[in-house]
């Protein structure tokens, strides 16, 4: 089981990002990266532990398959539906018995043939390769043993070299496949910001603003998508924002009214930070 996690993980990283594959295989090779699908239970578990475990469970990786699909369903006008999906399939006792939404094709019969589907599976694959990333290197940390003093420090370094392995080399790539490199970052970027996503949606509400071991929502996803070198009329823009938008309004729909111009860098944040704002809200109105 544990070789052929292993094995559907270097396969993930390689697809990913095909221009870092050799060296994606050193790091794991050289730290003990032992990827174990533990048994189920519920919630979302992808965590790196003691002796370079890394362990995760099916029910996980089925979350993030739904996910996945949340800006498809804006068009349906079914966010709701789906997000209410992923909590009862986080929660139940017995995950083989949910029962797929309509709008989102069952992870068993792979990547979607149609083109829409096709690309969705993409960033979903993108965005999985991210989460390892960020794992593989609480692992790297602990074998150096040079972690920083401080564990929320440590997570953002966590998520810088995830998000470094997924851009750093894109133009290798982009000269390898003869893709246009603006339109590699954007996708890549829109991988990144669906995991992003996926810690958003998966996080309890209470813990936010943050705790003595992780930064605040906010914090972690400004620093990866707030400096990233892509101009405001980018796509991506257009993928981020509304999908944080229709989070806010999820939420709260009693949330007052936010003007945004245009989707660009500036509304993105502005609606991360409402976000946090509407957990501060809901946990200082809950009774003591």
């Amino acid at each position: 089981m544990e070789e052929d996690a292993k094995h559907e993980i270097k396969s993930l990283l390689g697809g990913a990002i095909p221009e870092r594959k050799v060296e994606m295989e050193e790091y794991i090779d050289k730290y003990p990266c032992n990827f174990f699908r533990c048994d189920d239970r519920s919630r979302f578990v992808i965590e790196a532990g003691s002796f370079g475990i890394l362990k995760f469970t099916q029910r996980t990786m089925h979350i993030m398959w739904l996910l996945g699909f949340a800006y498809k369903s804006l068009e349906e006008n079914k966010y709701k539906e789906l997000i209410e999906a992923v909590y009862e399939l986080a929660n139940m006792s017995d995950p083989t018995t949910f029962s797929w939404p309509n709008t989102v094709p069952n992870p068993k019969d792979r990547r979607p043939t149609d083109i829409e589907g096709g690309a969705v599976f993409d960033l979903i694959c993108m965005a999985g390769a991210y989460v390892f990333l960020h794992e593989i290197r609480h692992i790297m940390f602990c074998e150096d043993k040079n972690a920083p003093d401080d564990p929320r420090k440590e997570e953002l370094e966590c998520d810088l070299f995830a998000r470094s392995m997924m851009l750093d080399k894109l133009d290798i790539y982009s000269k390898q496949s003869g893709c246009d490199s603006t339109i590699l970052k954007s996708k890549r970027a829109m991988g990144i910001s669906l995991a992003l996503f996926f810690m958003l949606v998966v996080t309890p509400p209470e813990y936010w603003s943050g705790t003595e071991s992780h930064p605040s929502i906010a914090i972690r996803i400004e620093s990866m998508i707030g400096d990233l070198q892509i101009p405001d009329n980018d796509i991506f823009w257009q993928y981020a924002v509304p999908l944080f938008l229709s989070h806010l309004k999820y939420l709260n729909k009693n949330t007052p009214r936010i003007e945004l111009d245009s989707y660009n860098r500036e509304s993105a944040m502005t609606l991360v930070k409402a976000i946090e704002n509407v957990a501060n809200g809901q946990r200082k109105r809950a009774p003591s």
